[in-house]
């Protein structure tokens, strides 16, 4: 699930009988950490006059049916380029999201290489590779599932770059991730660390990348207003 609530569910923000919990919203004060946080919970809503034979039924072949849509990994299907914090989520249990795509396929990813390729992701790097993927509108973009096939991600067949990456993410994934527009922060300066050490990249030229695109008017505010 990724898209919108809709009105074949109900919809709770606490948890009640026969709930999925979902990660949900991209805005500034909804997923504020990596290892995401579950705030609202869906359940299949109930017909008019249907019996609770035929409702139970329903309810567990969509329970069978969300399962399939569950995922450590989730990335953002739209973001605020300015307000929002993160791109991609690794989280403990596999969830499913609203405004989050979860990655699916034959071999499910494991929560290992979930919090890696969070932290690239999350990365000045993998930030400015995820440009090349947007859709129309800069400030705001908005991805699809085929649009990711063209996002440059890190070897995770490596265990050493995998190994780097996650230590990132296991030190800072308690940590309330600051809004895009505040630019360079202490947060993001681990993540860019961890890739320039798993990567072999030079970590002065990550550090120009990442003043650049602190800088990038649809980013930061001042800048917008500076480039009228």
């Amino acid at each position: 699930m990724t898209a919108s609530p809709s009105k074949r569910y109900e919809h709770f923000d606490v948890q009640v009988e026969n709930s999925e919990p979902v990660v949900s919203g991209v805005g500034k004060s909804s997923q504020t950490h990596l290892k995401g946080t579950v705030n609202k919970w869906v359940r299949l809503a109930r017909l008019p006059s249907e019996s609770d034979k035929v409702y139970n039924h329903r309810l567990e072949e969509d329970k069978r049916k969300m399962s399939r849509y569950r995922s450590h990994l989730l990335f953002a299907k739209r973001f605020d380029s300015r307000g929002s914090r993160l791109v991609a989520l690794a989280t403990r249990h596999k969830r499913i999201g609203y405004g989050w795509m979860p990655v699916l396929g034959d071999e499910p990813i494991d929560l290992k290489l979930s919090k890696a390729i969070a932290i690239w992701l999350n990365s000045t790097l993998g930030r400015i590779s995820l440009r090349r993927v947007t859709a129309r509108k800069i400030e705001y973009p908005q991805f699809s599932p085929v649009a990711f096939n063209g996002v440059p991600f890190v070897n995770i067949d490596d265990s050493k770059i995998v190994s780097t990456l996650v230590s990132a993410y296991d030190e800072t994934c308690n940590e309330v991730v600051p809004q895009f527009r505040d630019g360079r922060v202490p947060i993001r300066e681990i993540w860019d660390d961890a890739v320039s050490l798993s990567l072999n990249i030079e970590r002065d030229l990550i550090a120009r990348c990442a003043d650049k695109l602190a800088q990038d008017p649809f980013v930061s505010k001042e800048s917008f207003y500076e480039s009228m």
